[in-house]
């Protein structure tokens, strides 16, 4: 009988080849961030996340939404930071 496999976020690539690496996520404003229309968590250190692109969300009190995405590699550094009101990536 055959096995099959997880289903894959992405398709083409078995979900088994996805490695899990830690992630760092910061934004600025600070606001908690939902990761791929799920999980709330702080900025800061994320935990773990699959190789591959995320889809984030930021709500802010107004309730004004900002969205964007990022890449996650499994051989960088994978630090991500977010200025919420110039919409592109902090200045370092």
């Amino acid at each position: 009988m055959a096995r099959k496999s997880a289903p894959s976020l992405e398709p083409g690539i078995p979900a088994v080849a996805r490695a899990r690496v830690p992630v760092f996520i910061q934004t600025v404003p600070w606001r908690k961030l939902k990761i791929d229309g799920g999980r709330l968590v702080s900025p800061g250190q994320v935990g773990e996340l699959l190789v591959g692109k995320h889809h984030l969300e930021s709500t802010a009190m107004d309730g004004s939404v900002v969205r964007w995405s990022i890449e996650v590699d499994e051989r960088a550094e994978n630090r991500f930071c977010w200025d919420i009101s110039t919409g592109s990536s902090c200045k370092r």
